[in-house]
């Protein structure tokens, strides 16, 4: 009720889809007190995407086990891809450099995941309601909510029980509130902004179908992970392999009437044009639903007062070629969620002011997103005459049948699309001190890597990012070569605010000395050693350091690198060029 203690939050976020929820749980495990609105009923209802980067894993990690919804998908290793009744080639997909691969889950299993999270960090969901107004001063918002329950047409909504009908509407007060009510966001409107691009004239029928025990291997369709059919007519089929036997199923045509699209009219069309026929004896088909698509990205990620910000596709939407569009979100959420939190808890001004680092960061991506997904949508969707589709075809079996496994992505799309290699440098929020890097090596706005190391003097190994721990507000400092440096830079960070009290010492060699253990300020020196890891090169070489060279890597919540030091340093402009990365 407006007014109450239970209408006081720290912030309030529209919508509980996946970027909404994971924005939830990395506020609310930062202890703050977090408000979802969103007008479904459950979890999971409307649920488009399919696949889950490895980045996107990473930043779960940070506020839950993302190793048991890892576990619940099934791995991307191949693809396969057919045209005009026949199948053309399989392509094996190459690995991340993470612990993590790209895999098939459904976002209704993300969101379960990532719900039943953000109950247990006690977190607030208001169903069956949404933001209605937003009105912000220098000292927080208030947000109008009111009741109202979405359905996907021709669906009708129950009735719904006494207790939802009692309030019509309140308001709700808050810091913060942050729009992740997708493309047709209420808070984006509230705030006047644009949004800015063109819709496409294709529509997207999708459906989720489970078949019988067997019917996959008796049939041949566990050859790959992804397949997909193009036709001459621009229209295409994709059928993704998640969970057990079901596979999801997308249909995407010009001039489709949405009464059309039913489990008969889909089946038709497999029969007429997937190789082979897709499988017909199906257990269940579920979840039917049409939409369209856009290309879009909105004017500004906030408000001018700065106490409103917009994440995932309320910020921009895109087609589903590539599968980055709840990636992007996720990445959204991880990126303003610690500065959020690091903003309330440590009300200072000069903090709260690396809020606006949000979009600098953040946009590039979307950019290059929208760009790289527009381009293979409309590749993938223009109408060719016959002849001009045969050449295609041959022009793609060839390059398959000479593509070397594992070379696909290519190497210039690989880390943005895995999420692996997607960097803030070049925007101004991270810089880099001491000697200039080595070209293609790791520069401050990348992502730390996830390299495996043993802790000293024990038994037990464990990836980079675990050992760093689950999420805080606090930045890290890492040192990377020489023991001794690591030292030095232990007691030159001493009294420095936001910085954990644990630095982490990487020595190049197994059989290094122990570090004496640090005495002052109650700084912890964590001595580890490399152990085999997935990488094809070890952090050493991916930093450019040469034997006895070193670097000082200070480390974000979202473990991207604030700061990269490498060479020499003096003591006092060392400590200067921390304090001054981590009020960015």
């Amino acid at each position: 009720v407006e007014g109450s203690g239970e209408a006081n939050y720290d912030v309030v976020v529209s919508g509980a889809g996946p970027v909404g929820l994971l924005l939830g749980c990395y506020l609310a495990h930062q202890g703050l007190r977090v408000a979802l609105v969103d007008p479904h009923l459950t979890t999971g209802v409307v649920s488009k995407a399919v696949g889950t980067m490895p980045r996107s894993f990473e930043v779960m990690d940070r506020v839950m086990d993302a190793g048991s919804l890892y576990a619940s998908g099934r791995r991307l290793r191949s693809a396969r891809f057919g045209s005009e009744g026949s199948w053309i080639g399989v392509v094996n997909i190459s690995p991340a450099e993470s612990r993590f691969q790209p895999t098939l889950v459904g976002q209704n299993i993300v969101e379960e995941h990532l719900a039943r999270r953000y109950a247990e960090l006690g977190g607030v969901i208001f169903r069956a309601a949404r933001v209605k107004s937003i009105v912000e001063d220098e000292l927080g918002v208030t947000v109008g909510v009111e009741r109202f329950v979405y359905v996907r047409p021709p669906a009708v909504a129950p009735p719904l029980p006494e207790a939802l009908t009692r309030v019509a509407s309140t308001a709700l007060k808050a810091k913060y509130a942050v729009g992740c009510d997708g493309k047709n966001s209420k808070v984006r409107e509230c705030l006047g902004l644009g949004y800015e691009g063109h819709e496409y004239p294709q529509m997207f029928f999708l459906a989720d179908v489970e078949l019988e025990e067997g019917e996959i291997e008796a049939e041949g369709w566990d050859v790959a992970g992804g397949n997909g059919v193009l036709q001459a007519d621009g229209s295409f089929f994709l059928f993704m392999h998640i969970q057990s036997n079901i596979f999801r199923t997308y249909y995407c045509a010009t001039d489709m009437k949405t009464e059309d699209c039913t489990e008969e009219f889909l089946r038709a069309l497999w029969e007429k044009h997937v190789p082979g026929g897709f499988p017909t004896k199906i257990k269940r088909f579920d979840r039917p639903q049409v939409f369209s698509v856009s290309c879009r990205i909105v004017t500004s990620y906030s408000s001018v007062v700065g106490r409103v910000f917009l994440a995932g596709d309320a910020a921009h939407c895109h087609s589903p070629a590539g599968g980055q569009g709840m990636n992007t979100g996720l990445q959204d959420a991880a990126n303003l969620g610690w500065k959020l939190a690091r903003a309330i808890r440590s009300g200072d001004a000069s903090v709260a002011g690396s809020l606006l680092t949000y979009e600098k960061e953040r946009r590039p991506i979307a950019e290059w997103v929208l760009a790289n997904s527009d381009t293979n949508f409309s590749r993938m969707t223009k109408a060719l005459p016959p002849i001009l589709a045969f050449l295609r075809n041959c022009v793609v079996r060839i390059l398959l049948y000479f593509t070397p496994d594992g070379s696909l992505p290519p190497p210039s799309h690989k880390g943005k699309m895995f999420g692996t290699g997607i960097s803030y440098s070049g925007v101004g929020t991270c810089v880099d001190h001491g000697t200039s890097p080595p070209k293609d090596t790791l520069v401050a706005g990348d992502r730390l890597p996830d390299h495996n190391y043993r802790v000293h003097d024990s038994t037990q190994s464990a990836d980079l990012h675990s050992l760093l721990g689950p999420l805080s507000t606090e930045y890290t400092l890492v040192v990377v070569g020489d023991p001794a440096v690591g030292v030095q830079a232990t007691t030159a960070m001493s009294g420095i605010p936001n910085l954990a009290k644990r630095v982490y010492i990487i020595c190049p060699e197994k059989g290094t000395p122990p570090i004496p253990p640090n005495k002052g300020d109650g700084i912890e020196v964590v001595q580890l050693t490399p152990e085999q890891s997935q990488y094809s090169k070890s952090l050493m070489d991916q930093l450019g350091l040469k034997l006895k060279g070193t670097a000082i890597l200070l480390v974000r919540p979202d473990t991207h690198l604030a700061m990269v030091h490498r060479g020499p340093f003096e003591a006092t402009a060392l400590a200067s060029n921390i304090k001054a990365a981590a009020l960015m």
